[in-house]
């Protein structure tokens, strides 16, 4: 089990861990993850961007494996859920509290599915946190 407690958000912290799987366990065959249940989808699309590289998933891929899997099951984001394809699995366990700060997950997961796309975008997102956050 590894726990990566360095990162602002979610692709930091997925980024940071697929780093350390791959210099110091190679030859890992499966990836589990956990976060909050409410992070799931969002967590889920970006593994399959940095777990799957050597598929090179496109974005109508990645889209079209999270659709059927949501058209697949009615998930309660309220509970323990599970997301899985091929060697991937990520497990929501449920944290946030209250409705407010799972409506500010959802405007988060919008903009941080695409941290690897546009990391410029992803650094003013990291930066507002700073700054939120009292992060220097």
């Amino acid at each position: 089990m590894i726990t990566e407690n360095t990162s602002l958000s979610t692709p930091e912290s997925l980024d940071f861990t697929a780093k350390i799987i791959s210099s110091q366990h190679p030859d890992c065959q499966t990836i589990t993850i956990y976060v909050d249940s409410c992070r799931v989808p969002k967590a889920f699309y970006l593994c399959l961007s940095l777990f799957l590289n050597n598929k090179n998933l496109t974005e109508k891929e990645k889209i079209i494996i999270l659709g059927q899997l949501y058209s697949e099951k009615l998930y309660d984001f309220s509970s323990s859920i599970e997301m899985n394809y091929k060697n991937i699995t990520v497990v929501g366990v449920p944290l946030s509290d209250t409705l407010a700060l799972v409506a500010r997950q959802s405007i988060a997961s919008m903009l941080e599915m695409h941290a690897f796309d546009y990391p410029d975008l992803h650094q003013q997102f990291i930066d507002h946190r700073k700054k939120e956050w009292g992060i220097k």
